[in-house]
């Protein structure tokens, strides 16, 4: 028996689908391509465009340029939330809500003219074997090789995200190597290492977002894995706000995630003075342009931060330590911690950075 060519099949079926509907949806000035994202705000009042993004599987550009047509139209109104003022909520207007009869009866009058001659058994088999098809496309996306991999899972903290109960989880690799390190073995990956099993991850962030608000990453070096977008945006479609554990040194990917609305707020780690990075880092030398790159844009920025030092007598004294604080010079809040520092020198540190960041405190590790 021949196979069915299932790349031509379902080529044909979308480009005949799209002819189709831009056809019968010229009276209303839409398109094939805002249809869907036109159904599911109309289906879900006040869904936001990342909550679109991820059901839909679409990219923010797609998303953007969908909505903004709609909006152009007349057909969807755009609100900032009253919860997160960075986040935009969705609502059909009543020119768009005295059409949709209209647009479902086009979409009734397709799904009736592709199932001509079909039972009814066959109906239900194709429904249930293309919901199939389209699931495992959807894992296909989410869950490829190329997704993050997260080596442990704090499931409670209490302490990471300012005034939240979060959830802390821990990627794999990093482009510095400290002596100020707290978690070397999420740098130097053992090759029996073994990750969290995702669906567990997925399972455990459905279940528990009533209780636990925020989501935090940790590393390791979060910024290195820009395919950590996807599940940004997934834990964003479940109500998590998003924080970021970072050295800095990857500006233009804390930058996307911040301006796609995926990020809350950054931990921005500093290690030393810049004249001195590289001898806390373990490199041979270091240009710290890409960190204060992701300086700046964090004081522009209306983002929620921090900084956080971890001080070692073996690399700072008080020279280096002013040079560091007059480097960070801010309102934003900072925290020291001791590596093997004494509780005098600690106190003594305090004070130095309080002159350039007034808001210093000596954190204790937990």
């Amino acid at each position: 028996m021949k196979q069915n060519d299932l790349f031509m099949d379902s080529s044909i079926l979308y480009r005949t689908t799209q002819k189709y509907f831009d056809r019968e949806l010229q009276q209303f000035q839409l398109t094939y391509a805002q249809l869907p994202v036109l159904i599911m705000v109309y289906e879900n009042e006040g869904i936001s465009m990342q909550e679109i993004a991820f059901q839909g599987k679409y990219d923010k550009g797609t998303i953007t340029k969908n909505v903004q047509k709609l909006e152009s139209l007349g057909y969807l109104e755009v609100i900032h939330s009253s919860k997160d003022k960075r986040s935009k909520e969705l609502y059909t207007t009543l020119k768009a809500k005295e059409i949709m009869s209209n647009v479902y009866e086009v979409r009734r009058n397709w799904w009736k003219q592709l199932n001509a001659n079909m039972t009814d058994q066959d109906i239900e088999q194709f429904s249930h074997y293309f919901l199939n098809l389209s699931e495992n496309a959807k894992k296909l996306v989410d869950f490829n090789d190329t997704s993050i991999k997260f080596y442990y899972h704090q499931k409670v903290n209490l302490n990471i995200y300012p005034n939240k109960i979060a959830t802390v989880f821990y990627t794999g690799g990093c482009n510095f190597q400290c002596k100020t390190c707290f978690h070397p073995e999420y740098v130097f990956i053992r090759q029996n290492m073994q990750e969290i099993k995702e669906e567990d991850i997925y399972s455990f962030l459905q279940k528990r977002n009533k209780m636990i608000q925020a989501i935090c990453i940790c590393g390791g070096e979060p910024c290195m894995h820009p395919q950590l977008s996807e599940f940004l945006s997934y834990g964003k479609s479940l109500g998590y706000k998003i924080c970021i554990s970072t050295n800095g040194s990857y500006p233009d990917t804390l930058k996307s995630w911040i301006e796609d609305e995926l990020v809350d707020y950054v931990i921005l780690n500093i290690k030393q003075a810049p004249e001195f990075y590289s001898q806390a880092i373990g490199l041979n030398e270091y240009n710290c342009e890409k960190i204060e790159e992701t300086i700046q844009y964090l004081k522009k920025n209306n983002l929620d931060y921090r900084f956080e030092i971890t001080l070692n007598h073996d690399i700072h004294d008080s020279s280096k330590v002013q040079a560091m604080a007059k480097w960070l010079k801010s309102d934003t809040e900072c925290i020291l911690y001791s590596w093997n520092v004494e509780d005098e020198s600690m106190k003594q540190y305090e004070k130095i950075f309080k002159t350039y960041l007034p808001n210093t405190k000596i954190g204790e590790l937990k």
